[in-house]
Formats: C-alpha cells, structure tokens, sequence
C-alpha cells in the first residue's frame, strides 16, 4: 500500500482473498435469490461486457458488500439490478464455524432475527447489520444473543505488534488488566500476552499507523504510543475539543501541530474516510 492509511482490517480480509485463485464466474448463493456474477475490476474474459459495465458504474457509488458491510473492492459477486454485491471472500464463508472465544458453535444469518436485522457483535460491541454468526440457541442459554459480524468472527488469532516484544493472543476481553492503549472498559474482543498481563482491545491492536484525514490534507496523521519528546504541555482533540491524557495512544501531526484521540479519528474515518 501507499501509506499506512488503509485499515487493518480491510488489508487482512483481502490478504485472505487473495490467498484462493479459484473463481467460479456465476454462484447461487443463500442469502440471494438470483445467480451471482463474478467480477473482477482487471478484467475476466469469462464474464459477460455488459454485466462488467453495469457493475463497474455501479462501484462508482461506492457500494458496500452486503456480508462485511465493508466498501466493495474486485474480486466480488453481484446481481446488480438488485443491488447485491459479495466480496468473493464473504461469498465464501462457512455455515458453521467454531470460534476460540466461544464454547458452541456458531451458524452464519443472512439476516439476524432482531429488529431492522441489527444485532450488536459480542466482538467488536458495535451494533451490526450485514452477515451474521449466532450461537446455537439450545446449546447457548447461557449466552444470550451472542452475534458476531464477518469481521470479528476471522480476527486472527495471534499478532506481532510494534509494542511488545511477544506475540499476542486472542481472547474474550480485556477487562483484567485493562488495555495499554486507551482507558476505556469494554467486553470486546483483545489480543494479549499471559506472561506479561499485557493487553490491547483488538481495535486498538489494529490502528494503523498513519492515516489520512480531511482536518490535515497535507501530512498524515501518526499514533503515538507515548508522550511527544519536547512537545506541548498539553493536546486537544481537533474532534470532541477535548483534553488528551498522553498516557494513551492518540493521532498526532507534528508539522500542523493537530492532534485527535484514536477513538474520535477513528469514528470519523469510517463516516468520511479518505484512505487511498
């Protein structure tokens, strides 16, 4: 990649992808009434001119996957008079799936059952409305609607990070311990490291180093692990306008002298994001 702006996230699930070069050009697919077409932005001289024209103008208006909910990218599946489109990767997911952080298995819904098909993952505790994995009700009572989106449910299960000189794991939470990275409490997913009590909320494993934003159009902006050597006493979140403990990682822009918490920088990039 270019620069360092693009999400981990998304950079993870397209190495997966990428890994698989069988394509078959037209998929009858569960979640979706018509055959799916194969696309493929490079070019495929299996696919018919007219469908590849439909699709690519319809990528103009950046469309999303209807699984991950994600910003569709080649190579996917569509039915475009439906507006339906599968990253070839979603297109692919199991039914079942067996989670480390889970004790049952888990069954993959088009549509969880939950009012307007939101559900809130038990990964990332962000409410949710593509694709689904959901415990199986009578071997899960003590669970109650336990839902995972596409994302959370392939994090993978160990990371190198810059920060610690170990691997770290994945795991239920880290509420024992708390997150190095930000002050913040929640049950979602983290990676972690048992000999060192080290944890980190897999959101914030996962911030990218550098991103782009519309607040500095000429720098990006860089994480900082720790407080700026000769720096300003203090930094103000160009987001929420409020004040940021430097104990914490935050985005910072050292030229423009501009400074956001990850948690807002981070908001913003999925609403308006500029990542190339």
């Amino acid at each position: 990649m270019a620069d360092d702006s693009i999400s981990a996230i998304d950079l993870f699930l397209k190495q997966i992808s990428m890994g698989d070069n069988k394509r078959e050009t037209e998929l009858n697919h569960f979640s979706h009434h018509h055959p799916l077409i194969l696309s493929n932005v490079q070019g495929d001289n299996n696919l018919c001119y007219e469908n590849e024209l439909l699709i690519l103008n319809e990528l103009n208006k950046d469309k999303i996957c209807n699984a991950c909910v994600r910003k569709i990218s080649a190579p996917f599946y569509s039915f475009g008079l439906c507006d339906f489109f599968l990253h070839k990767w979603c297109a692919e997911l199991p039914n079942e799936l067996e989670h480390l952080c889970h004790p049952h298995q888990l069954i993959l819904l088009k549509k969880p059952p939950e009012p307007r098909g939101l559900f809130l993952c038990s990964g990332c505790e962000y409410y949710c409305n593509g694709f689904a994995f959901r415990r199986i009700e009578e071997e899960c009572m003590n669970y109650f609607n336990y839902y995972l989106d596409v994302k959370c449910a392939f994090l993978p299960k160990a990371i190198i990070h810059k920060v610690h000189e170990h691997p770290l794991f994945l795991k239920k939470d880290c509420v024992t311990g708390g997150c190095a990275a930000c002050p913040r409490r929640v049950w979602m997913f983290a990676f972690g490291c048992d000999i060192c009590n080290f944890n980190l909320h897999y959101t914030c494993a996962l911030l990218p180093d550098t991103i782009k934003h519309r607040y500095d159009e000429h720098h990006p902006f860089t994480l900082i692990y720790a407080p700026i050597k000769d720096g300003p006493d203090e930094y103000i979140c160009e987001f929420c306008e409020e004040e940021i403990d430097p104990n914490w990682w935050f985005y910072h822009c050292i030229d423009c002298d501009l400074s956001a918490c990850a948690k807002c920088i981070c908001t913003e990039r999925n609403e308006v994001q500029n990542i190339k």
